[in-house]
């Protein structure tokens, strides 16, 4: 049920309704946002991505405290169960040096604001009409607009390359938080279940404190699961009867699927996560054969095509080769590479 609900079995009719599926892809490099969609959406054309309109989609940081992509309205539900607890934190970091008060950081906060109503600006554009912000540490990795970001106000433009913009943003928060918080666990678990408390909270990245108490909420409304084979119970909300496996899916790096559970031996055998779980917090890009991850994979472009390579953790049989071909044109086609190659390493 996972895997149909994630369009990896019958892709959905447009990016929009694959990334409702979802709920959030992670942006923090920025080649997942297209091809996690890509690979969930049918009958994509090359140059699709290009046409999705800032309005679309809002980039900001969100689940896990990292940079994803998601639907106006599926931000502003996370924020309204989150949005002021990360804010708090937020502050409590910023000031917790003593170097820099909330009064104060307030105001340069303010001073963003004033200076995006002129419209969308890069970092260094921010920083020049707001100058404070030079004398701040870790101002690369958001600490001068993330503030801004969980309140709602500012987003990320996605852009096509060049040089990270933010705009002002207006959410529209239309829950209260403990009523968004027991939403999310619903959304959780009828688009990633069968999973556990844990990979709810670790999808999330919030404190057990704040999603604990919603969890038990909404428990009476989740169905048990006990999957064969791997130890624990785990829940799904409104499960379907029966469930297919797709032959072969190429996934993003950072794909949602990988992100979706702190365990991931259901689709991750436990001997190869380290090949695709690497230090620094890279997540590779896996293929997927008969809901199982076998191997990962790489893009190279080469002109207006590419090739991919991929790198399977046991021998591959020969008959799975056309399938992964044909997975790799139809990814290939709608990213807008043509010709796409590839090539599969031999363990031999």
């Amino acid at each position: 049920m996972m895997l149909r609900r994630h369009g990896l079995i019958e892709p959905y009719a447009t990016p929009l309704e694959a990334m409702g599926a979802v709920f959030a892809v992670q942006t923090q490099y920025a080649a997942s946002l297209p091809m996690a969609l890509a690979v969930r959406t049918h009958g994509l054309k090359a140059g699709w991505h290009k046409k999705l309109a800032q309005n679309d989609l809002v980039k900001s940081w969100t689940l896990r405290h990292t940079l994803h992509a998601q639907s106006a309205s599926d931000h502003d539900l996370f924020l309204a169960a989150a949005g002021q607890r990360m804010f708090d934190r937020y502050v409590q970091f910023m000031t917790r040096s003593g170097a820099l008060d909330e009064k104060t950081l307030r105001e340069m906060m303010d001073g963003i604001l004033v200076a995006l109503e002129r419209g969308p600006l890069t970092r260094p554009e921010i920083h020049e009409h707001v100058p404070a912000w030079k004398e701040i540490s870790w101002t690369g990795w958001g600490a001068d607009v993330m503030g801004l970001a969980y309140l709602g106000k500012v987003k990320l433009l996605i852009t096509d390359g060049g040089p990270t913009q933010f705009a002002l943003h207006t959410a529209e928060a239309e829950l209260e938080r403990e009523e968004a918080t027991q939403e999310l666990v619903r959304r959780y678990f009828s688009n990633y279940g069968p999973a556990t408390y844990a990979d709810f909270n670790y999808w999330t990245g919030l404190p057990a404190g704040l999603t604990k108490a919603a969890f038990e909420a909404v428990k009476p409304e989740l169905t048990p699961v006990e999957i064969e084979g791997i130890k624990g119970q785990r829940w799904v909300y409104r499960p379907e009867v029966t469930e297919d496996v797709p032959k072969v899916k190429l996934l993003a790096k950072f794909d949602p699927l990988t992100m979706g559970h702190k365990d991931k031996s259901l689709f991750l055998p436990e001997k190869y996560r380290t090949q695709v779980i690497r230090i620094a917090g890279q997540i590779e890009a896996a293929v997927l054969i008969n809901g199982q991850m076998a191997g990962t994979w790489r893009l190279t472009r080469k002109g207006k095509g590419g090739e991919i390579t991929v790198e399977p953790f046991t021998k591959i049989a020969k008959a799975r080769f056309p399938a992964i071909e044909r997975e790799a044109r139809r990814v290939g086609k709608a990213l807008g590479l043509n010709p796409i190659g590839v090539k599969t390493v031999s363990l031999d």
